[in-house]
């Protein structure tokens, strides 16, 4: 049996928009990630900015949310976090950043905390060209990363790193999937409108992953044409 839909209020923050699973952290604490944006007729400027909410009663009640990354001068764009809790208990939040600056180039960054959400590191670059992420911890404390990269080699890369996740790493070790169609090669020297109306052809990623037994891992993700996309799957062994 399931409860009726309810609505988890963001106020004072407008137009969210989810942004990977909800995570339940050591101690019980919930967190939900989402994007916040403005009102549709606010004339002002606007950035894309990661935000969370938590609960400490299993969601029946929310604290005030928060904004972990963000650019008061809005030329900074961040999407697609993923909130992910290490076993030591410490939270690394992943999303990728555009800067309408530079149309089409984009940077996987982190935020992260060691006392359970209550503070926050600011944004960081990992140094990794590249779109929407996600990670998992082994068992064995190594953490595997899988990310996209839209532009320049468009594909999906698996990286290997260090427990604690302090380094990122300066080299892939698997491709799991590969496209010759660039989605952002087309918006070279267009505006960072043009550039964001063109997200809706892009045409792969969104990847997930599970650990199996066995040292292996399944990797989810999609990929899509002009009519038609479809769900791909792939067992990996490390």
């Amino acid at each position: 049996t399931w409860s009726a839909l309810r609505e988890i209020d963001p106020a004072p923050l407008v137009q969210a928009c989810g942004n990977g699973p909800m995570v339940a952290a050591h101690g019980g604490r919930l967190f939900v990630t989402f994007e916040t944006y403005k009102h549709f007729d606010d004339p002002a400027p606007w950035s894309a900015r990661s935000a969370l909410i938590a609960s400490d009663d299993g969601g029946r009640t929310w604290q005030p949310p928060r904004i972990v990354a963000g650019d008061p001068a809005h030329f900074r764009h961040y999407w697609d976090q993923h909130l992910h809790q290490l076993s030591d208990g410490t939270l690394v939040d992943m999303m990728w950043r555009d800067d309408r600056r530079e149309v089409g180039r984009s940077d996987i960054c982190a935020v992260r905390s060691s006392d359970g959400g209550r503070t926050w590191s600011e944004p960081a670059a990992t140094g990794i060209a590249g779109q929407y992420s996600t990670l998992i911890e082994r068992a064995n404390g190594q953490c595997v990363l899988v990310y996209v990269r839209r532009g320049r080699e468009p594909s999906i890369r698996l990286r290997l790193l260090e427990p604690g996740l302090r380094h990122w790493g300066d080299r892939d070790h698997l491709v799991l999937y590969g496209q010759s169609l660039d989605d952002v090669a087309r918006f070279e020297g267009a505006s960072f409108t043009q550039y964001l109306t063109g997200m809706v052809d892009w045409t792969f990623g969104w990847p997930t992953l599970l650990e199996l037994p066995g040292n292996e891992l399944l990797v989810s993700y999609y990929v899509g044409g002009s009519e038609r996309s479809s769900i791909h799957f792939a067992r990996v062994r490390l």
